[in-house]
C-alpha cells in the first residue's frame, strides 16, 4: 500500500506540474516535458481509475483538481464536474457525530489545512452519507511537494470500511454479551446453597 501511495504521489506531481505549464512560447524541450507529462496524467488517471478507493487531489486553495471515478461516482458525478470547486460546492455529503454536513466538512477543510502545513493526518472513522446511507472511510490526506520541497497541494486515499466496521461492532457486542451471561451466571453459581434451590424454580416458571 505505501509502494503505491508513493508512486501515486510521484505521478500526481508530474500531473500537476503539467496542469500549470504554460504553452505559449515554450521552446522544444518544454513542448517535449509537456508531452511527456501528458503521457504521465493519462496513465495516472487510468491506474487510478481501477481502484475502489476514493482517491482525490486539491491544490492549495481546496479546490478539486483531480479525482478518480469511485470518488466522482460517491457524489453521482463525472471527475470533471468536481474540478475546480471545493467540496461544499461540489455536494459533497460529509457527517459529523452531531450529523451537521457543514460542520463535518469545517473538520474536513479543517484536515485538508493540517495537510497543507505538512502533516499527514489519518482519519479511521471518517464519515460519508453516500446513496442515502452512511458510510465509514479510513482516509489519509498528505502533502504534495514540488521539485524544489514546496507543498502544492494534497492528495486524500479514502477506504471504505463499513462493512469491517460493522462486523467488529457485531463481534464487540457478542463479548458485551459473553461478559454479562458469565457474571450472570457466576453469580448465579455463587448462591448459597439455601438460595440455590430457589433460584433454579425461579428460572424454571
Amino acid at each position: 500500500g505505501l509502494l503505491v501511495l508513493s508512486f501515486a504521489t510521484w505521478w500526481i506531481r508530474g500531473w500537476i506540474s503539467n496542469r500549470q505549464l504554460k504553452v505559449e512560447g515554450q521552446n522544444q524541450k518544454a513542448k517535449h516535458k509537456q508531452e511527456s507529462l501528458l503521457e504521465t496524467a493519462i496513465l495516472l488517471e487510468n491506474v487510478i481509475n481501477t481502484s475502489s478507493d476514493l482517491i482525490y487531489v486539491k491544490d492549495k486553495d481546496l479546490r478539486t483538481i483531480l479525482a478518480n471515478t469511485t470518488f466522482a461516482n460517491a457524489m453521482g458525478k463525472l471527475p470533471e464536474d468536481l474540478y475546480g470547486k471545493t467540496d461544499g460546492e461540489n455536494g459533497w455529503n460529509l457527517q459529523s457525530d452531531a450529523s451537521d454536513s457543514k460542520t463535518a466538512i469545517r473538520d474536513s477543510a479543517h484536515e485538508d489545512i493540517q495537510a497543507l502545513s505538512g502533516k499527514i493526518i489519518h482519519n479511521p472513522s471518517d464519515m460519508a452519507h453516500i446513496s442515502d446511507e452512511i458510510r465509514y472511510f479510513d482516509t489519509t490526506k498528505m502533502p504534495l511537494r514540488d521539485e524544489s520541497g514546496e507543498i502544492i497541494g494534497i492528495l486524500g486515499i479514502s477506504r471504505d470500511v463499513t462493512e469491517r466496521r460493522s462486523s467488529e461492532e457485531r463481534q464487540e457486542h457478542y463479548g458485551e454479551f459473553q461478559n454479562l451471561v458469565t457474571s450472570l451466571a457466576t453469580e448465579f453459581i455463587n448462591l448459597p446453597a439455601s438460595q440455590f434451590d430457589a433460584g433454579v424454580d425461579q428460572m424454571l416458571e
